[in-house]
């Protein structure tokens, strides 16, 4: 079977960048559901390019179902909304396997935070999440704030919005709604300040893989503290 040229290869990298550009502006909203494509001229001028590379891209998006073609115009169909947007239940409606769920999420997400945060976190960002771990180390109660303003310091300091956003999201579900009865509470949150301080000394050491593991390892005690605590 003959290899296509570099010629037809050529085109269909155009092609391809093109229907990138189209899809971008429905995605971002630049072109709305219901709204008519420019022409291919216009296409072709302002994409820098020739009329059948634009046909290349128009023939991609309506075989992927972004674009129709009606009546000789072609008219942007877009994406269908999720059934539903991402959301956790307020507090006071959370059950134990929504607190659990979410903790899930956590280790995995924050685990992450803190490896980006030892390569990315600025000073004042590093001094931010030591000035956390003190206040949480030296509270005696609403330690579940004390607790959301450490792992919320780390996040900002990972320099990934969306991870601070997930952090700010889950924050209202997790820490006001995790008074789970403790056998030893003293105990508990003498531990869970041990373990900040080793996520925090690997932050300043500039370790990624050792503060991972060491919010991985947090998270997941406390994972199963909150699952395995007396009824």
């Amino acid at each position: 079977m003959k290899s296509p040229s570099r010629r037809v290869l050529w085109l269909q990298k155009l092609a391809d960048e093109v229907a990138h550009g189209i899809d971008s502006q429905v995605r971002s909203g630049a072109l709305k559901t219901g709204d008519t494509l420019p022409t291919r001229e216009e296409l072709a001028g302002r994409f820098v390019t020739t009329i059948g590379v634009v046909d290349r891209a128009i023939d991609s998006l309506v075989e992927e179902g972004v674009l129709a073609e009606e009546e000789g115009a072609y008219t942007v169909v877009g994406y269908p909304a999720p059934e539903r947007p991402f959301a956790v239940p307020e507090a006071g409606d959370a059950r134990l396997d929504d607190v659990l769920a979410a903790i899930e999420l956590r280790i995995g997400v924050e685990a992450e935070a803190a490896a980006l945060a030892a390569t990315r976190a600025t000073d004042a960002e590093r001094t931010a999440i030591h000035e956390a771990a003190r206040a949480f180390d030296g509270a005696t109660e609403a330690t579940g704030q004390a607790d959301f303003a450490f792992h919320r310091a780390i996040a900002e300091a990972s320099n990934n919005p969306y991870m601070l956003e997930l952090v700010e999201t889950l924050g209202p579900l997790l820490f006001p709604r995790l008074r789970v009865p403790l056998r030893d509470p003293a105990a508990s949150h003498r531990r869970a300040a041990d373990e900040h301080a080793e996520i925090v000394r690997a932050i300043d050491a500039r370790d990624a893989a050792a503060a991972r593991a060491a919010m991985h390892a947090h998270l997941s005690r406390v994972r199963d503290q909150v699952q395995n605590a007396p009824a």
